[in-house]
Formats: structure tokens, sequence, C-alpha cells
């Protein structure tokens, strides 16, 4: 069944989008954003373009079925730069579950252009917008509130951009492949970062963080490959099914970054993450 299909895509694409949050966060803790990206532009590009040679096969050449590749890729460059921002100025903990409000947003982008309106897309953007203001109540409140409240700003303009990528990785998924689109992320990451970085003598290839830029683009790659599928079928709930990737974020970084947000943060981000889980149970069309 396709709807079955989708949800075992999407739940794999949250476990690989988790794993690849944390080993980023612990990455651009120790290398700083922009060495923690020209490394990964570096590595990246190498084993997406040998993911995407045997996925998806040599793509055919046209603008129509490119363009959404560049448009994935550049929008991912976005969001996830502006995600490990976020995690410099917020604990992951919590920028991770405002982030993954993404889902909500591509679904509600995904009704606009023409899905179909569930109770549970209404049910769950209601749920996500209270999580992402308790979120925000709560780092205000915390000490170095003004930090945290940027980071929680810098997570949700992350979500915004993430969540028009995994649609467009959904039409380069029909296209060329959605691997393609992760191969044009990484050439954008080699010319935004890599390259500038190496021509200043910043490219820290052997620092022993280097280790988790591995893991976090083997994930990477796995997600926009499974995700492509998912969304290519139904990219209203397979987006909203790939938000729960923050609850395995949330609890990933209190086992190995050992953050500990505070009450009211913890609040929201169970709000945020209650919200996918509902969604799925109660999913049907509105009449």
């Amino acid at each position: 069944m396709p709807q079955v299909r989708v949800v075992l895509l999407g739940l794999l694409a949250a476990v690989l989008g988790a794993l690849s949050t944390v080993c980023l966060s612990r990455a651009a803790n120790q290398l700083g954003v922009r060495a923690t990206a020209a490394v990964s532009g570096l590595y990246g590009l190498g084993l997406g373009l040998g993911v995407a040679l045997v996925v998806d096969g040599v793509p055919r050449v046209t603008l129509t079925a490119w363009s959404w590749a560049v448009l994935a890729g550049g929008l991912s460059l976005v969001g996830n730069a502006l995600f490990l921002a976020a995690s410099r100025r917020a604990p992951l903990a919590v920028v991770a579950p405002v982030t993954a409000s993404a889902g909500g947003l591509a679904a509600g982008l995904a009704v606009v252009t023409g899905a179909a309106v569930t109770a549970g897309t209404l049910i769950g953007a209601l749920l996500l917008t209270v999580g992402v203001v308790l979120v925000a109540r709560g780092t205000v409140r915390a000490p170095e509130g003004r930090a945290g409240l940027r980071g929680v700003v810098l997570a949700c303009a992350s979500a915004l951009a993430l969540a028009a990528s995994y649609l467009a990785i959904g039409q380069a998924e029909v296209g060329v492949g959605a691997t393609w689109a992760y191969v044009c992320l990484m050439v954008l990451v080699l010319l935004v970062w890599t390259i500038p970085t190496a021509l200043r003598g910043g490219l820290s290839l052997g620092h022993p963080a280097v280790k988790w830029v591995l893991l976090a683009e083997a994930a990477g790659v796995g997600v926009f490959t499974v995700l492509g599928r998912a969304v290519a079928i139904d990219p209203v709930l397979s987006s909203l099914i790939y938000s729960t990737y923050a609850l395995l974020a949330g609890a990933f970084s209190l086992a190995v970054l050992h953050e500990r947000p505070g009450r009211m943060e913890l609040t929201g981000a169970a709000v945020a993450l209650a919200a996918s889980a509902l969604l799925v149970a109660v999913a049907s069309p509105v009449r």
C-alpha cells in the first residue's frame, strides 16, 4: 500500500535526519559553523556522487528537472546554515524541535500547491505553533535569554527554508532523482564555503571532529534519497512523519551532548513533537 510505504520511508528518513542533526551540531561545536560546512562540502560531494550514480544513475539533462534539483540544494543549504547558527545560540534539544516544524510548514505549502487538506494538517499546524511559542518563551526566561532567543528565531527561519526544500526534493525525485539534488547541495557548499576556506588555509581535515561530519553526510544523503521517494508519493503525510526526527534528535542530544533545557522549553518541545504523532493518527480528508 502506498500509504504504508510513505510511513516507513518517512520514519527511516526521520532516523537518518536525527543522526545527521546531532552529528552536524557536534562538529559545529568543535570546529565552528564555517569549518564544518567547508569539510561537509568536500566529503559530502564525493559521497553524494557515488550514491547518486549507484541509486539514480546518470541523469537526463533537462532544464526543468535540474532546476528542481538546484532549487532543492539551495534551499537545503540555507536551511542547514541557519540551523547550524541556531544550534550555537540555543540548546539542540530546543533548536531541533523548532526546526522540525518544517514538516508542518511543508504540509501547508503542499496544500497551497494543490494537495488535499486534512484535519490532521490543521491540528498539527496549531500544535506546532504553540510548541514554538512555548520554546521561545522558555528561552527568554533562561540565562542569556537574548542569545537563546536569537537561536530560536534562526531555527524558525531554518524551518521555513527546509519546508520548501522538502517539496523541491520531491520534484527533483520525479526528474533527475533526489540524490542528485544532494549533489547540487554539496556543489553549492563547495563553492560557498569549502573553496574560500581552503584558500585561507582554514580547512581542518585532520581535526578529530571530522568523523562527525562524515557521519552527518552519510546520513544526509540517505535523507535525500529516502525522503525524495516519500514526498513524490504523498508530500503532506511524508513531511509530517519526517518531522518526528526532532524527537530522536532531542533524545540523542540529551544522551550525547549532555544538554539540559529548562521546563518551559521542554514543554514546548513536547507539544511540537506530539503534533507529528497526532497528525498521523487523525489524518483524514476535510470534505
